[in-house]
């Protein structure tokens, strides 16, 4: 019997495979496409009766050769099509004979406004667009509040569970009576927060858009990753100010309520240890923390972004130039898109926006999208991905104006596609520098018109710090002692000499010493005014 040019499929009876998903096969069950060598037809000759009870009806298959034939074998799918697929091919008229494998879609969100979001239609973080997250990730913004009302946010913000709407009552016993959708840390620490964390300034709906807007909803834009859950932290207000006491406070809460990344847009060239403390809070139990580097165009200390492990983002432009902008520095980790970012705004709109704020929440984004994929992994292991994923970007090696490079999207998705779930992704790690180097040294405020001022710089290693007052005739006044950490430090100096006097209006120099246990050591001097 031969098959015309008509007939081109072969059904054999078919049986649904209830034990094994199509997912698990990685193919169609039941399916073998099967070429005929040049002319040949396909025939029941070619057939192996005893794999598969024949069965034939004239379905059509629209593939077609001029050199021979392509058609669509069907037959019980309890078989295995791989071994079926072995047995064809020894066939002197077949030319091929394989299983109908799957395809997974890599078309890009049906969100109408992508082609807006320059950073990620046309750089390679669109590739990161075509993975398939599984878990939800917790990212809290600490920023100005969410426009919680927004439609392309909505189902992408934190509820939390444990809470009763407007009874009164500290439901879960955290400290915060109704933060169902967040909470206003705003005067939390005079204890005036609230439970209302709206927007009045549109810097953090711009953030949460970046970060978690909806994604294939027709609408908007889209966001880094469809899985995130925002947690809205508000303690900046109308104007986008608040106090690194309520920024620590709400550092704390997203902690304590489960965050993975914590997105800190702002910083200040000054610090409270309360803030310093918070972070270190987070980072001990594993939280990435992540922050701008600043936006002052030249190298200047700014914090959170230089404390030690803050993961600290520049800006670059979409030519991977650094930003005009984009404060420099050896703190700096990574740098990544932050001019004219197209995202959220109240009110159901949508704006441009440009800073190092952008950069920060587009890297909150990336590393919240790792978590939903593997979300089995350390904060280290993290991090390590992300040195796997960068380019690096002139000048060679970690620099002052984009760190170690940025993130590679389409390095990244491959990375992410390929390991397994329990792999552990830490192969390179950017080793720690081993050459002691003191940078970014500044006294601030200078001229000091209060009661103390301070002392800052950044150290690649830790050790010993002497820092020493002179006046300018060289006599020594003042003798200070502290311990350094790796990357950014900061140390206070109340004004006084050895005998506890305020020193007088003037000008001063000072020496900064620092000693590292292997026995590097080097100093740095400036000058300091004074000036009540």
């Amino acid at each position: 019997m031969i098959i015309t040019k008509k007939s081109l499929i072969i059904s054999i009876l078919f049986f649904s495979l209830a034990s094994l998903s199509a997912e698990d096969l990685g193919y169609v069950p039941g399916k073998l496409l099967i070429k005929t060598k040049k002319t040949a037809l396909f025939s029941t000759a070619m057939t192996n009766k005893n794999l598969i009870p024949l069965h034939l009806n004239t379905h059509i298959l629209a593939a077609k050769s001029q050199e021979g034939q392509t058609y669509l074998l069907t037959f019980s799918s309890e078989q295995d099509a791989k071994e079926i697929a072995k047995t064809y091919a020894q066939q002197s008229d077949i030319e091929y004979a394989e299983p109908l494998y799957y395809v997974q879609t890599d078309t890009m969100p049906n969100d109408p406004n992508l082609d807006k979001q320059t950073d990620l239609s046309r750089t390679s973080l669109k590739s990161l667009l075509t993975l398939t997250p599984i878990q939800d990730t917790l990212v809290a913004v600490l920023d100005t509040g969410i426009d919680i009302t927004h439609p392309d946010l909505q189902g992408q913000l934190y509820t939390n569970p444990s809470e009763i709407s407007n009874n009164g009552l500290d439901d879960d016993h955290n400290g915060y009576i109704d933060d169902i959708s967040g909470y206003n840390f705003s005067n939390e620490g005079i204890g005036n927060g609230s439970k209302i964390a709206e927007d009045q300034n549109g810097h953090g709906t711009h953030l949460a858009g970046i970060i978690a807007a909806k994604t294939n909803n027709n609408l908007g834009i889209t966001g880094l990753n469809p899985r995130t859950k925002i947690l809205n932290c508000k303690f900046l207000d109308a104007s986008g100010r608040g106090t690194q006491l309520d920024a620590a406070i709400a550092i704390y809460y997203a902690v304590n309520q489960g965050a993975k990344i914590i997105n800190c847009s702002w910083g200040y060239t000054n610090y409270n240890t309360v803030l310093q403390n918070a972070i270190a809070y987070a980072i001990a139990h594993d939280v990435v923390v992540i922050a701008a580097a600043g936006n002052s165009g030249i190298r200047q200390l700014g914090y959170p972004a230089a404390f030690p492990k803050v993961v600290a983002v520049g800006s670059i432009d979409l030519n991977q130039h650094p930003s005009y902008f984009s404060s420099q520095g050896t703190f700096i980790s990574y740098s990544t898109y932050g001019e004219n970012i197209y995202s959220l705004a109240p009110h159901c709109g949508y704006a441009y926006r440009t800073g190092t704020s952008q950069s920060t929440a587009i890297l909150s984004g990336i590393i919240s999208l790792i978590y939903s994929i593997k979300p089995e992994l350390s904060s280290t292991q993290v991090q390590n991905l992300l040195n796997q994923s960068l380019d690096d970007i002139s000048p060679t090696g970690k620099d002052i104006y984009t760190g170690y490079g940025s993130i590679n999207g389409a390095k990244l998705a491959t990375i992410l596609g390929g390991a397994s779930p329990n792999e552990d992704p830490s192969v390179t790690s950017i080793p720690s520098p081993t050459k002691l180097v003191l940078t970014d040294v500044m006294n601030f405020p200078n001229p000091a018109t209060g009661s103390q001022t301070k002392f800052g710089f950044t150290s690649t290693l830790p050790g010993d710090v002497v820092i020493k007052v002179h006046a300018l005739d060289g006599r020594l006044l003042r003798t200070l002692t502290e311990q350094a950490s790796e990357n950014g430090n900061v140390f206070s100096f109340d004004l006084k000499n050895e005998t506890g006097t305020t020193l007088q209006n003037g000008t001063y120099f000072y020496t900064i010493t620092l000693a590292t246990s292997d026995n590097q050591k080097t100093r740095a001097k400036g000058k300091l005014s004074i000036m009540k």
